[in-house]
């Protein structure tokens, strides 16, 4: 099983996970970690955290740097 196909399989089963009673989350979380293979501790971190949604078109974080024409020239005169 393919890194993008536990995801998805995750994100369908995360829900559910969420809502259960504890005998029910045993259940689903046994599923998970067999289907997946993954350590079951490491499967109920996986379960627990939110979604996170995949964004196709990522943006940089931070701020942009804005460069003014007049510091921009003192520099080049300086050179």
């Amino acid at each position: 099983m393919d890194n993008k196909a536990k995801e998805s399989y995750r994100q369908l089963i995360q829900p559910r996970y969420q809502r259960a009673m504890k005998k029910i989350k045993q259940r689903i979380l046994d599923e998970f970690y067999s289907v997946c293979g993954y350590n079951r501790k490491y499967a109920i971190g996986l379960l627990r955290k939110p979604v996170r949604r995949l964004i196709k078109d990522k943006q940089k974080s931070g701020h942009k740097r804005v460069y003014h024409d007049s510091i921009l020239l003192k520099i080049l005169r300086r050179l």
